[in-house]
């Protein structure tokens, strides 16, 4: 949900107004780097969507693209996206090499690391808020920014969680043995708590609002945890 909402929210906070720069940029983030990223990742998981109900019919898992056709794709829209990207902001390119990285390690440990893998997939979500801001070309108010990219994450975290709490109901066996439902309920709820204190603690009244709109959207994502794919 998060994905690029953030990037946007980012740009635009930051006083961005060239619409089609942006469009342009979230094509080299989107469908091509993340694209990329994404493939990837299913590459890593192959062998876990090969047992999960509902991945198991995706092209990867099921045999229709090959292992090799899959990567070789991957690297080339990874490596389009860069150049791209560096021909609109070298920053941005750099970012996107960060972005690339976290998600590469993610894959390769963190994701079987048990409660830290929420963690590292949170990472990426203030990055890319921060990109949006890069974009946009300098920062306006550093510290409210600051503050909306650690409410990011730790929304990004609370997703995370809600779709591990999605694999353990649809005893995906991969997750079975390594969490239970109630404690990734109550870390859930812990995080959105946590998002709710800090709406309190900040004097900014769009941050203010921000966090609360983050502790809502948190409580759905608890809530509604056996829809989440």
């Amino acid at each position: 949900m998060l994905n690029f909402v953030s990037f946007i929210f980012g740009y635009f906070l930051n006083k961005g107004d060239n619409i089609l720069l942006l469009i342009a940029t979230l094509f080299c983030f989107g469908p091509l780097l993340y694209g990329g990223i994404y493939i990837i990742n299913d590459l890593f998981d192959i062998k876990e969507d090969k047992k999960d109900p509902i991945k198991r019919n995706r092209p990867i898992a099921k045999g229709i693209i090959s292992f090799s056709s899959a990567l070789i794709t991957a690297i080339l829209m990874i490596i389009i996206a860069i150049i791209l990207l560096l021909i609109i902001n070298p920053y941005l390119a750099i970012m996107a090499l960060v972005l690339l990285l976290i998600a590469v390690i993610y894959s390769w440990i963190l994701k079987k690391i048990n409660y830290i893998e929420f963690i590292g997939n949170g990472l990426s979500h203030p990055l890319k808020f921060y990109s949006g801001i890069l974009l946009a070309g300098s920062i306006k108010e550093p510290i409210t920014c600051a503050l909306i990219a650690a409410a990011i994450f730790l929304l990004a975290v609370i997703g995370s969680i809600a779709k591990r709490m999605n694999k353990v109901y649809r005893k995906n066996k991969a997750y079975l043995s390594r969490y239970k439902i109630k404690y990734l309920r109550y870390l859930s709820i812990a995080f959105t708590v946590l998002l709710f204190i800090a709406a309190f603690f900040t004097e900014n009244y769009f941050v203010k609002i921000t966090f609360l709109i983050f502790c809502i959207i948190g409580l759905i994502e608890i809530v509604f945890y056996r829809y989440i794919i």
